[in-house]
């Protein structure tokens, strides 16, 4: 499955050509779910959902955006902020006491989508309409998307408000304190200048096939209890971006560090890459996940609480525990 802004960056059959590429055409399901920002988790916990109920052994959750390709390039206030990455992770059936997702909190509030999103142009107004309201110009025109528009001030306060009571009660559901997760990792969200300039990235699906079973790749697992599997394998896929080139940079970490502060959390344990990419929307978890997990960072068994929040408006956090 892959989280990501989907219609915006790729064509109808976007993941299947993924699934194509990596040669698995005969039983998996593929589907995309267009959820920007909170995009990856919200894969994560409906992967976990496959799993638990579904019978699903083995599935690969990516987030992968391309915003170059919807941002005002004229403006500096919106299209500095953003990066093209793709990541992935492989999450796998395991027995009930290596059950890797411990507890998770999803929501969405359509009525903030004027905050942050792409506008539809919808052209499908000039198609020519029979009398009973049947489109008779064929095929019919596809709507178009304005640029990405961002209210600064309003997603921060958004982000603030809602960010830390969702990782409250994720902690909760997993029976957990803040005082006792090892890592939080946030999406990278940037709301102020910071000079990134996104360069492009290669289409992910390419990158996934070339970088499938080699050892050079990150190792990312997260496993998941099914009643009736075996054991894990523990196998797993990480992508990188590696077409983004930084810009010198003030990095602005505002929201990340608010929600850290409301949450009383140590600062030396906020994993944050935001200077490095800027905000690449539902591939900034598992491409911060994956540059911590390859440094030794973090470790098997530790504890991550992770929330993704963005356009829609979309939040949702995961308490996990890696490996």
């Amino acid at each position: 499955m892959n989280g990501s802004m989907s219609e915006l960056v790729y064509e109808i059959d976007g993941l299947f050509q993924v699934q194509r590429e990596l040669g698995c055409t005969k039983t998996p399901l593929a589907y995309d779910i267009t959820a920007a920002c909170s995009g990856f988790v919200l894969g994560l916990v409906s992967a976990a959902c496959h799993i638990r109920g579904g019978g699903f052994r083995n599935v690969l959750v990516i987030g992968a955006d391309i915003i170059s390709r919807i941002v005002d390039w004229t403006d500096r206030g919106t299209c500095i902020l953003f990066g093209d990455a793709a990541g992935a992770v492989l999450v796998q059936a395991c027995d009930a006491e290596e059950d890797g997702l411990l507890g998770f909190d999803l929501h969405s509030d359509g009525e903030g989508g004027r905050h942050l999103g792409a506008p539809i142009n919808d052209d499908r107004t000039n198609d020519l309409l029979g009398s009973n309201g049947s489109v008779l110009d064929f095929p019919p025109k596809r709507s178009s998307y304005n640029c990405v528009q961002m209210n600064g001030k309003e997603v921060f306060r958004f982000a603030v408000r809602c960010v830390p009571q969702s990782i409250e009660s994720a902690l909760e559901k997993a029976g957990l304190t803040a005082s006792s997760i090892d890592w939080l990792l946030l999406h990278q969200e940037e709301c102020n200048f910071f000079g990134l300039l996104p360069l492009g990235i290669r289409c992910y699906w390419k990158l996934l096939k070339g970088s499938w079973g080699k050892k050079t790749t990150g190792v990312v697992s997260i496993s998941v209890c099914c009643p009736c599997s075996s054991k894990g394998m523990g196998k797993a896929l990480s992508i990188r971006s590696d077409q983004l080139q930084p810009n010198s940079h003030i990095a602005n970490q505002r929201i990340i560090d608010a929600v850290a502060t409301r949450l009383e959390f140590p600062q030396e344990k906020v994993i944050s890459n935001l200077a490095n990419y800027g905000n690449t929307s539902a591939a900034s978890i598992p491409l911060a996940l994956d540059e911590v997990v390859r440094s030794g960072k973090v470790k098997s068994g530790q504890t991550i609480a992770t929330a993704g929040f963005g356009a829609g408006l979309t939040w949702g956090s995961a308490v996990i525990r890696w490996g």
